[in-house]
C-alpha cells in the first residue's frame, strides 16, 4: 500500500524499478498520496515558483518518417510552411511584451533554413533580455556551438521511448543509442537538455516507462516531460487510440519523486485529452506551462496531433494561479533578489515571506553584519563608527554575490549608496526596491535600528537619500500592503527586471 510513509521512507531511500512501477500503476486512493508527496518534493526545490515560456513552431517540413507524427516526411495530407524571421521575432516581441522572459524555438527536423539564419535569430531574441530554448531536431556539433554562442542555452531532444525496439519500430531508419549519444553531445556542447517519452505508444508497457525514468535519470536532465499519445491524420497510427491521461499524471509525478529539482512542463496533450488536464500535471508536480505562439494561419498544420489544443496565456495564467503557484522566470531563479528601499519599507517582512513564497534561502544583511562584528548594529555605529560598519556590509554582500546561486537578500537602507555595492548589485543581482508614502513610513517607525530612532532623524533621512531610492530599480509600493502582498510584488519586480 502506497501512503505517506512508503513515499518517505523511499525519497530518503531511494526509488527502486519496483517502487517506481508501483507508482505507475498505483490505485486512485493511492494516487492522492502520490500527488500529495510530488507536490511536497516540488516546493522543496521550487518553492511555489511555476515557470512561463512562450513556444512559436516555425517549420514542420520535417526529414523523419516517425509513424506517430503528422508532419512526417512522407505525410501528403499536411501543408507545409517555414515562417520569416519577422514573424518569428513579432512573436518574441509580444512575449516579452506579456512578460514572458523564455522563448521556445520549435521546428520538425528540416534543412529548410541555413544555421546562420537561426542563430541571428537567436541573437535577436536574446537581445531582448529573454531565455533561448531550442527544439529543432538532431543537428551537426557546428551548428550547435554557433546557436549556443548567439545565446541558446538550453536544447529539447526527446527520446520518446527507452525500448530500444520499440523506439525502432515508430522511428524507422532511427536507433536508441543514437538519440542518447546526440543528447550526450547537446551536454558537452554547454546546452541544459530536455527530453521525455511519449506515453501510449502500441506495445508499450509500464515496465517500459520504467526505463524511461531511469533514462532521465542517467541523463541528468534539467527538463522532462511527457505528451500523451494522440493520433494523426495521414500517419500510420492514425486510428489507434489515445493513451492514458491518468498514467501520464502518474508518470509526471514519478518523475518529479525520483528526479527532485527538474523542470517539469504541463504538455497540452493533457489538455486536449480532458479539460483540467494540465491543472492536474500541476497537481501530479509540474511547474512549467508553454503558451503557443504560432501564427494561427499556420499553426493547424504543425500537426503532433490532430485537432491540436492551443494553450493562450489567459489560459496557462489561470492554471498556474489555479495551482496556488505564483509566475516566476527561469532566468531570475538563478540570481539573488536585492530588496533595497528606505528604513520601514518592509524589506525585511516582505522579503522573508517572498523566500518562503519561492522556495530561496532569506539573507537579512544587517544580520549578518552582526554575525560578522560579533556585536549590535548600534553598538557597530557607538564602538567602530559608520564608516566601519559600511565597509562591514559591502563585505557581507559582496560575499553573497560573488557566492551565486538564488537567495533573497534585504539590505540595509544605505546599502546601495556605495558605488562598488551598487555596480556589483546590478551586475549579478536583480534589485527590487520598495517604496511607501512618508505617513506610512513613520507609523512603521520603531526603536532600535540606526539613524531612525526618531520621527525627525527618519525625515532628515528621507530628504538626504530620496533622490538615491528613486533612481533604484524594480519600485514596488508597499503602502497599505500586507507583508503577502509586498511579496508578490517583489516577485512580480524581480521577474520583470530579470
Amino acid at each position: 500500500m502506497i501512503d505517506a510513509k512508503w513515499l518517505d521512507e523511499r525519497l530518503g531511500a531511494g526509488f527502486s524499478d519496483g517502487d517506481l512501477l508501483a507508482i505507475l500503476e498505483c490505485s486512485d486512493e493511492e494516487t492522492v498520496s502520490v500527488f500529495e508527496a510530488a507536490r511536497r518534493v516540488r516546493a522543496g526545490s521550487f518553492g511555489r515558483r511555476a515557470y512561463l515560456r512562450a513556444v512559436i513552431e516555425f517549420s514542420n517540413n520535417c526529414r523523419c518518417n516517425c509513424h506517430y507524427c503528422g508532419m512526417r516526411k512522407d505525410n501528403r495530407q499536411v501543408e507545409r510552411f517555414l515562417l520569416t524571421g519577422e514573424q518569428i521575432l513579432a512573436a518574441a516581441r509580444t512575449a516579452r511584451g506579456n512578460g514572458i522572459r523564455t522563448f521556445f524555438l520549435q521546428s520538425a527536423e528540416t534543412p529548410d533554413y541555413p544555421a546562420a539564419w537561426l542563430a541571428d535569430l537567436v541573437r535577436e531574441i536574446s537581445s531582448m533580455d529573454m531565455a533561448v530554448l531550442l527544439c529543432v531536431g538532431v543537428h551537426d556539433p557546428s551548428d550547435l556551438d554557433l546557436w549556443r554562442d548567439a545565446g541558446a542555452s538550453k536544447f529539447i531532444l526527446k527520446h520518446e521511448s527507452a525500448d530500444p525496439e520499440l523506439f525502432a519500430r515508430v522511428k524507422p531508419g532511427l536507433s536508441l543509442e543514437d538519440r542518447i549519444s546526440e543528447l550526450k553531445t547537446l551536454r558537452e556542447h554547454g546546452y541544459e537538455i530536455g527530453s521525455g517519452p511519449l506515453l501510449g505508444l502500441p506495445g508499450q508497457t509500464p515496465s517500459t516507462l520504467v526505463a524511461d525514468l531511469r533514462l532521465l535519470e542517467e541523463l541528468g536532465a534539467e527538463m522532462t516531460s511527457v505528451s500523451v499519445f494522440l493520433p494523426a491524420r495521414g500517419t500510420p497510427f492514425e486510428a489507434l487510440p489515445p493513451g492514458s491521461v491518468d498514467l501520464g499524471l502518474r508518470f509526471v509525478a514519478a518523475m518529479r519523486l525520483l528526479l527532485g529539482n527538474t523542470l517539469i512542463p504541463a504538455t497540452s496533450t493533457f489538455e486536449r485529452l480532458r479539460p483540467g488536464g494540465q491543472l492536474g500535471c500541476f497537481e501530479a508536480g509540474a511547474n512549467v506551462i508553454t503558451v503557443n505562439m504560432t501564427p494561427p494561419p499556420v499553426r493547424e498544420s504543425y500537426e503532433l496531433y490532430s485537432r491540436r489544443f492551443f494553450v493562450s496565456l489567459e489560459h496557462a495564467r489561470s492554471v498556474i494561479r489555479s495551482a496556488g503557484l505564483v509566475e516566476f522566470s527561469e532566468r531570475a531563479s538563478s540570481k539573488p533578489i536585492l530588496v533595497a528601499g528606505p528604513p520601514f519599507s518592509g524589506k525585511t517582512t516582505a522579503g522573508a515571506e517572498a523566500a518562503r513564497i519561492l522556495g530561496m534561502p532569506f539573507v537579512d544583511l544587517d544580520e549578518a553584519v552582526e554575525r560578522r562584528a560579533g556585536m549590535p548594529i548600534p553598538s557597530v555605529f557607538e564602538k567602530l563608527g559608520e564608516p566601519a560598519f559600511r565597509a562591514l556590509e559591502k563585505e557581507c554582500l559582496t560575499e553573497a554575490l560573488e557566492a551565486g546561486g538564488p537567495l533573497v537578500m534585504a539590505l540595509g537602507g544605505g546599502t546601495l549608496l556605495d558605488g562598488d555595492s551598487l555596480g556589483l548589485a546590478l551586475s549579478k543581482a536583480v534589485v527590487v526596491t520598495l517604496t511607501a508614502s512618508t505617513d506610512t513610513l513613520l507609523e512603521r517607525l520603531s526603536a532600535g535600528r540606526p539613524l531612525a530612532s526618531d520621527r525627525r532623524a527618519l525625515l532628515d533621512l528621507l530628504a538626504e537619500r530620496r533622490e538615491h531610492y528613486e533612481g533604484l530599480p524594480g519600485r514596488v509600493d508597499t503602502t497599505g500592503s500586507s507583508p503577502g502582498d509586498s511579496a508578490l510584488g517583489i516577485i512580480a519586480a524581480a521577474v520583470a527586471g530579470s
